[in-house]
């Protein structure tokens, strides 16, 4: 029952951020195109630095997923909502009066503008505070449903946003004023909207209520050490995932960082499949580590690294071998292929470890033990930020791009056998063995292989494209055969389907 709730969600997570994604993906070089590639160079900043202010959540978005999987009653559920609501709506206003008041000048003397004057960008500056504003409570209200088990209607609902923002933001670039100003300001719009619906949806999906809901700072107290320690381990990991746009923000123009930008939507395209199976898999193992049910924890655990590692490596070692082919399809520009190829292919292959760890990461959060990945992350801090800016010195985007597969081969070498050792004994082996290095090994040979036959060709043909494909089914599949437990659940829904119709 456990995994088919899982499934479900896993599934609902997949269509609803696929299809945001795929927006995302899909608009990115037709944007570059309008805005020009400083202007996009900008929308990069604004993605940066929205990563880095969301270490301001204060870990309120975890841990109301986390209270609301595991409350029982109507009126503690309602008040939580509402005690993590005004606090959360607070810090945006702050963050929204400090950005408005300083934003321009920070801007100015910290990034190099290039083709782009300081007067230039003052005004898109100011919208993109408004828009942080706007949707800053988006996490929680996401938070609140996903504990809720409303993963199919909170995927629905982003799914139609990113829709109408995809739509809306070409329409306006293209009929209004190709500019970052006009971006920017239906971007405020549609982040009002947004933060609007998903509120009203998740006060409706709460249990009816028992009486007014109010702010009860005593609520706080049994669930502070948690916030504090994901509010802790979200700051420093936050900085640590935006270190090389931090770094290369300071150091490149605004068109080179347009580059990177590209480079970056390409490397993180697989938190496509990542994020909806950690983002399932979190609520589940909080119940279980609630109800101390360790054996059906442990299942649960080894089939979702298993499942994460099938999704996740074909992709990446196809993406990884058919770099140029991939980025010169998806944009059209051998400029983006020539400045952006070597950064591309190292951030997906950091983003594939990142992948790799997020289900033992969920594992432990799952379980409240929050110090593992503070003190990992405060060390990395430390030693990766004056390697990141020396790399990037010396290398460009590629050095800034490094730092993202260092950082991540770091968490698969040190977190996890740490994270095994404690809440998990005896698993690490079949971690390394059966969740990982079996499906990582066949997706690797078969993507090797396949870029052995397919000959290379720019731009890509269509020919090209269909056994680009062919080679990352393959790899799919045979990373599917070679997880034992996706093998036997593969299986068992073969027997299954043969027996209704046999």
């Amino acid at each position: 029952m456990a995994s088919a709730r899982v499934g479900k969600d896993v599934a609902a997570n997949l269509l609803g951020q696929g299809w945001a994604a795929l927006w995302n993906f899909g608009l990115a070089p037709v944007y570059a195109r309008l805005l020009g590639i400083g202007g996009y160079g900008l929308v990069g900043m604004f993605l940066a630095v929205q990563g880095v202010l969301a270490v301001l959540d204060l870990g309120l978005t975890p841990a109301m997923t986390r209270e609301t999987a595991r409350t029982s009653t109507a009126h503690e559920a309602r008040s939580l909502a509402r005690t993590f609501e005004l606090l959360s709506w607070c810090i945006g206003g702050c963050v929204g009066a400090a950005g408005l008041l300083w934003g321009p000048l920070a801007f100015a003397h910290w990034a190099k503008g290039g083709a782009l004057s300081a007067a230039q960008v003052a005004t898109p500056i100011r919208l993109m505070v408004l828009v942080l504003v706007a949707q800053w409570p988006i996490g929680l209200y996401s938070g609140g449903l996903m504990g809720l088990r409303k993963q199919l209607l909170l995927n629905a609902i982003n799914a139609a946003a990113a829709t109408v923002r995809g739509v809306g933001s070409i329409l306006v670039l293209v009929y209004v004023s190709p500019t970052v100003t006009a971006f920017f300001a239906w971007h405020v719009v549609i982040a009002a909207v947004q933060t609007t619906v998903l509120r009203v949806f998740c006060w409706r999906a709460l249990p009816p209520p028992e009486g007014t809901p109010r702010f009860e700072g005593a609520r706080l107290v049994g669930i502070v050490s948690f916030a504090a320690g994901m509010s802790g381990v979200g700051a420093v990991s936050l900085l640590l995932t935006q270190l090389d746009k931090i770094v290369l923000s300071r150091l490149l123009s605004l068109e080179m960082f347009g580059y990177y930008a590209l480079a970056s939507l390409f490397g993180g395209s697989i938190q496509v499949v990542i994020s909806p199976l950690a983002r399932a898999l979190f609520p589940n193992f909080a119940r279980l580590t609630s109800s101390a049910d360790e054996v059906a924890l442990g299942v649960m655990y080894h089939k979702g690294c298993q499942l994460m590692s099938v999704m996740v490596l074909p992709i990446a070692f196809v993406g990884i071998l058919f770099s140029s082919e991939l980025l010169l399809l998806w944009t059209r520009d051998p400029r983006v292929v020539d400045q952006a190829r070597g950064a591309a292919m190292l951030l997906l292959g950091g983003t594939a470890l990142n992948g790799l760890v997020s289900v033992p990461y969920a594992l432990q959060i799952a379980h409240g033990w929050t110090r593992l990945a503070l003190t990992m992350a405060t060390i990395q801090v430390f030693l990766l930020t004056p390697v990141a800016y020396v790399l990037a010195l010396r290398y460009g985007l590629s050095g800034g791009a490094s730092v993202w597969l260092l950082l991540n081969a770091m968490y698969v070498v040190i977190s996890v056998p740490l994270m095994h050792r404690r809440l998990l004994p005896g698993g690490l082996t079949s971690w390394a063995r059966d969740d990982i290095g079996k499906p990582l090994l066949a997706a690797a040979v078969i993507a090797v292989i396949g870029r052995l036959v397919v000959p290379a060709s720019a731009p890509p043909t269509l020919p090209q494209v269909v056994l680009i494909a062919c080679v990352g089914l393959v790899a799919l599949i045979g990373a599917a055969l070679a997880a034992p437990l996706v093998r036997a659940r593969a299986l068992e829904e073969f027997r299954t389907v043969r027996m209704r119709h046999g």
